[in-house]
């Protein structure tokens, strides 16, 4: 469905049913509406840009009423009120997308020397026809002197080819540490967000070094063999709050790696063509997009196309996952759902096997924070945040805050992938249902960070930033048992609502059994282990007694959010968490 004069979107933030076959819609300039409940159970259908016939015909099948006439009536209400309006192509844009290829990368490792020498190989591979050089930062985390020294040799080698090679180790985290601290007050809250070891402090250390500029991550198990699925085409399509990527699941790492398709860009350049466009300028460059899956928040950007910049782009893969919990796939939409339910065969493998092959098929625009660094350009020529420096689930936390921060960043998934080699085993272990047997540092972040956007009226994307960052200190700062309170509360309340809403989804006569099957076992999962007092204590501490370790945590949530402070105020060196930390960050 590509948008024309002749699609509706509806514009309104939320419905209030009041009885009596009434109810109340807040449109999207605050105005509340008085409506018929039958119009209201079809605003609730109308998503995406449709025909007014096609967004009847959804509310048909979904059974919101028997008579068509009052459907059609529904619809003339919505119309005659403005809660439908015709899509407007937005105006030409006052710039045009970014087409030039990134030109800096920063690949973040530790003790693992074979795994990088094969990450940089490729790499090395894909910019050999450039024209001009680009710029490497390898932030090594190792622990190991030995590791540390042959990775260092490693990076010296790349001299040879067309790339200014950079080695990043602690040395060069210390010198960072006093540059950007500027006082010693501060200097503790940005070592503990800058020392290389975490995984998150590296990718912080990637921040600062390529400050001020659009930049490709690349974890040290990518392979930069670029691939492109069959089916993808070309053009513009807007997401919505579904997965946008298609996913196929594989036994084997051989199965997933078989025949795949050269993409017909470079990595650098697939990425370059969309990283700090706005919506309105790809728009244009693209054509009319596919706004069929779209929510109303992406067709209200697209109303100000102008105004909405791509902040991150993310690649496919195949090969390893990279997915923490086996059964995270269950609370997917889209196309990936579809499939889980269609196919018994896929979905038996889908949740033993880490294996796959995912990707979009069209260049796809999305608000949803979901993002995942093992391949993902970032553009940091304006505010972004820190990562959190320790545990995992870092990159979710970071697109989280981003969007916190600036509410017109856009987030986009190419219709490409790179080979991911994870040293992992194919096969999940038979506890890997991780999301319903524990709790991890980040998924108490991505509850706050969301709690803390709700409510936020901070004007800019640095005052957002700095009241998230006191929101984490006062937290910190509450009764071990307060706190944790808090915690548990906030968990129960999404994770409940997604278990529920999944079960009322599968409790139709409709509902594939296997998928049914494959819930009944997480659900009964969680229920044993959700009772259990250290279930909501982040797994990243496991030793001691629950008060032991709930203060444990309360430590870490204080430390990050006097990181994000500290981050917030280093306005001296520029708009952004770097800004000109080039001169600081490689003064030897």
């Amino acid at each position: 469905t590509t948008v024309t004069t002749d699609d509706y979107v509806a514009r309104y933030t939320s419905l209030f049913p009041l009885g009596r076959d009434r109810a109340l819609a807040v449109s999207a300039d605050g105005r509340a509406i008085p409506i018929r409940a039958l119009a209201g159970q079809l605003l609730q259908r109308c998503t995406g840009s449709r025909t007014i016939e096609q967004h009847c015909a959804v509310a048909w099948q979904a059974q919101v009423s028997g008579d068509p006439h009052a459907i059609a009536a529904a619809a003339e209400e919505l119309l005659r009120t403005g809660l439908l309006t015709p899509v407007r192509r937005p105006p030409t844009p006052a710039s045009v997308a970014a087409t030039a290829p990134l030109d800096t990368v920063a690949i973040t490792t530790a003790d693992r020397p074979v795994i990088l020498k094969r990450c940089l190989n490729a790499l090395a591979e894909q910019v050999q026809d450039r024209t001009s050089p680009i710029t490497l930062f390898v932030i090594d985390g190792s622990s190991s002197e030995s590791a540390a020294s042959t990775n260092r040799a490693l990076v010296a080698a790349l001299a040879s080819y067309r790339v200014r090679a950079r080695y990043v180790g602690r040395g060069t985290a210390r010198r960072l540490h006093h540059g950007l601290a500027g006082g010693r007050s501060r200097l503790g809250p940005v070592k503990r967000l800058l020392t290389p070891g975490g995984i998150g402090s590296n990718r912080n250390l990637a921040l600062v070094l390529a400050g001020g500029r659009r930049f490709l991550f690349i974890d040290d198990d990518v392979v930069c063999r670029v691939w492109q699925p069959s089916d993808s085409r070309p053009g513009l399509a807007l997401g919505g709050h579904g997965n946008c990527e298609h996913w196929t699941f594989y036994p084997h790492r051989r199965a997933a790696l078989a025949d795949l398709r050269p993409a017909d860009s470079s990595l650098l350049t697939a990425h370059g063509a969309v990283l700090g466009s706005t919506l309105s300028a790809l728009a244009h460059a693209g054509g009319g997009p596919d706004a069929s899956a779209a929510c109303r928040h992406v067709l209200e950007a697209w109303r100000h196309a102008d105004r909405y910049t791509v902040r991150v782009t993310c690649a496919g893969l195949a090969g390893d996952a990279a997915r923490h919990c086996s059964h995270s796939l269950l609370f997917l939409s889209g196309p990936t759902r579809d499939l889980l339910a269609s196919s018994a065969s896929q979905c038996a493998v889908a949740f033993t096997s880490r294996e796959v092959r995912r990707s979009a098929h069209a260049l796809t625009v999305t608000h949803d924070t979901a993002c995942a660094t093992y391949c993902m350009g970032i553009d940091a020529t304006t505010l972004v945040p820190p990562f959190m420096p320790h545990g995992r689930g870092e990159d979710a936390v970071f697109g989280a805050m981003l969007g916190m921060i600036d509410p017109h960043a856009l987030f986009a998934h190419l219709p490409m992938g790179v080979i991911h080699r994870s040293p992992r085993p194919a096969r999940y272990s038979r506890n890997a249902m991780h999301s319903a047997t524990h709790t991890r540092l980040s998924d108490v972040f991505l509850f706050f960070a969301k709690q803390c956007g709700d409510s936020t009226v901070a004007a800019t994307p640095h005052d957002r930033l700095a009241r998230f960052g006191r929101c984490l200190c006062d937290l910190a700062a509450l009764p071990p048992t307060t706190f944790l309170t808090r915690v548990t509360e906030l968990l129960l309340w999404v994770r409940c609502g997604a278990l529920t809403a999944l079960e009322a989804q599968l409790a139709s006569p409709l509902a594939p059994p296997h998928l049914r099957r494959v819930f009944e076992d997480y659900y009964d999962t969680f229920w044993k282990r959700a009772c259990r007092p250290d279930y909501f204590v982040a797994r990243e501490h496991r030793r001691g007694t629950v008060d032991e370790r709930v203060r444990l945590v309360q430590r870490d949530v204080r430390a990050f959010g006097e990181g994000i402070l500290a981050c917030a105020r280093i306005s001296e060196l520029g708009d952004h968490l770097g800004g000109s930390s080039q001169s600081v960050a490689l003064g030897a």
